[in-house]
């Protein structure tokens, strides 16, 4: 009789039954592509995709990347900028440097998967996570209800989005 309950449970989630209800995880896409040519061109349309997401302080947000591309979440103190230069100048003035000299440095290009300035979880300016190319990662907000956490790619600025805590 069992075994019966756990095919009936397994079939019923195969054929789009729901056994139990939990309010689904928001993923952030990163996409896009970017060529060089030594003289001639660069371009980048790299972005985040579903990038503003609103979650309870606790809770996960993931992030997945489909570029093929190495990213970083990386937690800033304010929004920045809209244009390109702006966009640097102000990651130097929100981290105290180059933000993508600390992020990537303090990742070393992957082999720290993780900042952490605060406490653990995604929380205060500086916190960092590092995801791989083709890869997703998983990671709790801990910020307190009402805050707003603005965060950016080390590698690629002009990459930004915001995680509303309520």
């Amino acid at each position: 009789m069992r075994k019966f309950f756990s095919l009936a449970a397994a079939a019923l989630m195969i054929v789009g039954g729901q056994v139990a209800s939990a309010d689904p995880v928001p993923v952030v896409l990163t996409q896009g592509t970017q060529t060089f040519k030594t003289n001639k061109v660069f371009s980048s349309n790299l972005r985040y995709v579903h990038g503003n997401v609103t979650v309870n302080s606790g809770e996960t947000v993931k992030f997945e990347d489909v570029s093929g591309i190495p990213h970083s979440i990386t937690i800033v103190d304010t929004q920045l900028a809209t244009d390109w230069v702006g966009s640097y100048i102000c990651l130097a003035a929100n981290l105290g440097g180059p933000c993508a000299a600390i992020a990537v440095d303090g990742h070393g290009f992957g082999a720290v998967p993780e900042l952490t300035a605060g406490a653990p979880g995604l929380d205060v300016a500086g916190d960092s996570l590092w995801l791989f190319p083709n890869g997703s990662l998983e990671a709790t907000v801990s910020a307190p209800a009402g805050t707003t956490l603005h965060y950016t790619c080390a590698l690629h600025p002009w990459m930004q989005g915001k995680i509303a805590v309520k």
